[in-house]
């Protein structure tokens, strides 16, 4: 059975886009009315930018009522475009997979010319998606001014620079958390299972709804025992 690996099913540039319609209409709306404002359907790709945004901690979303996080706020009154780039980077690092390629890839060039086979084969992502996840990520990256021209990437430090930035961080981890208790709470109300493994360059809840979604749960526990096989070396 083809691994399966979570990543958002949208890009950044969709994911702001979804979460200023938002905004516009006061900070919080139904899905519904930030489709209409945004000239869209609510389908399975207007439901995959939500999905996106939130995954960035742009938006939360609770049973259909979207809401911009403090991390947007702060991202859309930024007082600079590098204030902007700062706050955006560090949500784009919010997905476990980019912040992982990162890690992986921070000291030297992106190999751009065979990225999507390296997915496949260092990071489990399921060829049927390898490109569709480059595309994501190299555009990501460039939109966030995380990777720059020459592919090398721009160095995020692992320590806040400002009370400013260590808020930014601490309302992602808040808006983190609501996602995951809303998946939480649908999971349970549709008889669904749903877990959660988070820790170092981790945190993703992943929801269960057949047998073929536990190829995702054995993928990340490989992961797990992988990093531990590493911390004890």
């Amino acid at each position: 059975m083809p691994k399966k690996i979570d990543y958002p099913h949208a890009s950044v540039a969709k994911s702001i886009e979804l979460a200023e319609s938002v905004y516009d209409l006061g900070g919080s709306s139904s899905q519904e009315m930030c489709a209409e404002n945004m000239g869209r359907k609510v389908g399975g790709g207007f439901k995959a930018i939500v999905s996106a945004a939130a995954k960035f901690g742009l938006i939360t979303n609770n049973r259909g009522q979207l809401s911009t996080t403090k991390l947007f706020q702060d991202y859309y009154l930024g007082y600079s475009q590098e204030e902007k780039a700062e706050i955006l980077r560090k949500a784009f690092l919010r997905v476990s997979l980019f912040q992982e390629i990162y890690e992986r890839f921070k000291h030297q060039k992106l190999p751009i010319d065979i990225f999507d086979k390296l997915l496949i084969r260092e990071f489990d992502v399921n060829q049927q998606v390898a490109s569709r996840v480059a595309k994501y990520f190299i555009e990501g990256a460039k939109a966030t001014k995380l990777l720059n021209g020459d592919n090398t990437f721009h160095l995020v430090s692992d320590e806040a620079n400002s009370s400013k930035v260590q808020e930014v961080g601490d309302e992602a981890e808040s808006a983190d958390k609501q996602v995951q208790e809303d998946v939480s709470k649908e999971s349970v109300a549709s008889n669904e299972f749903s877990i959660r493994i988070a820790g170092p360059g981790m945190n993703s809840t992943i929801v269960i709804r057949e047998e073929e979604d536990l190829d995702i749960v054995e993928v990340m526990l490989k992961k797990v025992r992988k990093k531990l096989l590493e911390a004890q070396e």
